[in-house]
């Protein structure tokens, strides 16, 4: 017997120049941070940092370079797509975040602002050991043989964009001796969208 491997799905990843991963770096480190009781890891109180001028630079990349470039690749019927939240992540050690998607939208990304041994795993149901057996829940990061599972590495300068409504989580954060910052955006188009010639678009300002 042959096993083939059917319907993969792309993430796409881009690298920043090191000047702009240090830059981010300093401004994540001194953001307020807070715990939320359903996860073991921190986020930025602010969670709309796109809006702050200190982050324009980073805003401009994401936007101008690598989610213009994923709307010409797949032909979106938009004029961009454009950053609706933003938000930076502490961990410390032992550290995790749990299981989930992002609901309202279109596609997010993980820019990785320090180096950690944790991993982003992106967790799909595998249908096969589904059969038969009910509804099949994904766990918060438990390898078995009811998931399909890619494990994304944290590199520091490292950018990656993905469905919105793909679901994913974070292992333990195991270096005793620093933090593991990220940077965390979603997206939606923006502008003109659609085919107004087929009534079927629209004008979509993100504030």
């Amino acid at each position: 017997m042959e096993k083939v491997n059917i319907c993969p799905q792309p993430l796409y990843t881009f690298t920043a120049d090191p000047s702009l991963t240090e830059e981010i770096k300093s401004l994540v480190m001194n953001e307020t941070y807070t715990y939320n009781g359903n996860r073991t890891n921190y986020t930025s109180v602010n969670n709309r940092l796109q809006k702050k001028i200190q982050y324009k630079k980073f805003v401009d990349w994401v936007e101008n370079t690598c989610l213009k470039e994923l709307k010409e690749l797949y032909n979106y019927e938009c004029d961009k797509l454009s950053l609706t939240q933003m938000w930076s992540n502490r961990s410390g050690y032992k550290n995790w975040h749990h299981g989930h998607t992002h609901p309202y939208s279109y596609v997010s990304g993980i820019f990785y602002v320090t180096k950690s041994n944790s991993n982003t795993w992106f967790s799909f149901i595998n249908h096969w050991c589904s059969l038969g057996k009910g509804e099949m829940k994904i766990d918060r990061y438990v390898e078995n043989e009811h998931q399909i599972i890619h494990k994304e590495p944290s590199v520091p300068g490292k950018l990656i964009i993905f469905p919105s409504n793909m679901y994913h989580s974070v292992d333990e954060h195991l270096i005793e001796d620093g933090e593991r910052y990220t940077l965390s955006f979603n997206a939606f188009p923006s502008g003109k969208i659609g085919n107004f010639f087929l009534l079927s678009g629209l004008d979509l300002t993100i504030n």
